[in-house]
């Protein structure tokens, strides 16, 4: 019996009520992607942040490429902010049996965790701790600031979730990391006192702001911009600003402020969307809870360009956590991927090839994508334009 199943995707609009008094429209829409074994459905969410369609954003890129392959009109969606792709409720990946005889119908669809569950150690490996994949992967095209946030650590992930389901809606802690695909700007921590000092000098009377005399000056103008009054328009005194250019790294640990500001990313994180938002934006802002959770280290943030895998041509990314790790991958010519004890998202970034396990092979492209259960040795054939993917697993360096 064959191991693809293929899916169709959907657009589906939602409302949403913020603070009680505004309305936001949020488009949920679903899109094919193809795994190793599936064909998998993810959404792309319309937030505010996104960038304008006129852009050509990687987030709608991959999402035509996926209506193209499945037959389906390009999308006509005003922004595009992130795609997701896991086991995450708000998102759940599809799956749908090719071999049905109502092939294409969403009515026969199954969920990539009930596909993982039904069989968790053959789909995850021995030394995976839970049922369920522990990590969510995301593209993101930021055109605007994100909120300033923090996300709870594992004791106080729990808490807040026994406490306020509706706002903290799982148990679960949200570390996570960011590798840049283009120019990324962010904010992470706080500076370390010396600057934060110097800073305060400098902004010692709220007229300084009217003149651009420095980079953080701009900042401040262009959030003020974007939200007129907010708390958060001065984080960048406060905050260190990062740029970070492709194929560098930053990891955000729990209980540390920080906000994406623009580029395009691959984000990976832990599987929960708990979030403690702290400025910019309209959003339900926690005050005792972030006072009371935030960490007010002060520090100069690492950023990472990976380490060289065994595999040549791709470096990987490791976090001090065990939920997730990430491997990007360049390839130039036919190459052998050691199997890992893991299953593993794989999304193509450019070029493709035919990925093989045994007698088993599928072809891939930009925008396509894979989950490969644990202990599947992979042979990549590139193509003419080499092939560039990312792959998502739990740490198997933490084995």
């Amino acid at each position: 019996m064959s191991r693809i199943k293929r899916i169709r995707g959907a657009v589906q609009d939602y409302v949403s009520q913020i603070d009680g008094n505004m309305a936001l429209n949020w488009a949920l829409t679903t899109f094919v992607v193809r795994y190793y074994g599936i064909w998998k459905e993810v959404e792309t969410e319309k937030k505010a942040w996104g960038k304008m369609s006129s852009e050509n954003p990687l987030v709608k890129r991959i999402y035509d490429s996926q209506c193209a392959a499945s037959s389906l009109p390009p999308s006509d969606l005003e922004k595009y902010a992130e795609i997701w792709l896991g086991t995450h409720p708000n998102a759940p990946s599809l799956l749908i049996d090719s071999d049905s005889p109502t092939e294409g119908s969403t009515s026969n669809s199954t969920s990539l965790n009930d596909y993982i569950t039904s069989s968790p150690t053959s789909t995850l490996g021995t030394h995976s701790s839970t049922s369920n994949i522990p990590y969510l992967l995301k593209i993101l095209s930021i055109n605007k600031v994100l909120s300033i946030q923090s996300h709870p650590d594992s004791t106080l992930a729990a808490q807040l979730h026994a406490s306020n389901p509706d706002v903290y809606k799982t148990p679960c802690h949200k570390p996570e990391m960011a590798i840049a695909l283009t120019d990324f700007k962010a904010m992470i921590g706080f500076r370390p006192l010396s600057l934060l000092w110097s800073n305060l000098q400098s902004y010692s009377e709220v007229e300084s702001l009217v003149e651009i005399k420095s980079p953080t000056d701009e900042i401040i103008l262009k959030f003020n911009e974007m939200f007129p009054g907010d708390c958060g328009v001065l984080s960048p005194i406060f905050l260190n600003v990062i740029d970070c250019t492709p194929g560098q790294s930053i990891f955000v640990s729990s209980n540390t402020p920080h906000a994406y500001i623009s580029g395009e990313i691959v984000e990976c994180m832990a599987r929960s969307d708990n979030v403690i938002r702290c400025g910019l934006t309209p959003k339900f802002k926690d005050v005792e809870v972030l006072c009371g959770s935030l960490s007010y280290d002060c520090f100069e943030p690492v950023v990472s360009g990976g380490v060289e895998s065994g595999t040549k041509g791709e470096r990987v990314y490791r976090p001090p956590v065990e939920d997730f790790e990430v491997r990007v991958a360049d390839f130039k010519e036919d190459t052998v991927v050691e199997e890992v004890d893991a299953g593993v998202i794989l999304l193509c970034l450019e070029g493709g090839g035919v990925v093989k396990s045994g007698e088993e092979k599928v072809d891939i492209k930009f925008g396509e994508a894979l989950f490969i259960n644990a202990g599947t040795k992979l042979e990549v054939e590139v193509g003419e334009q080499g092939c560039k993917f990312v792959r998502a697993l739990r740490n198997v360096g933490s084995d």
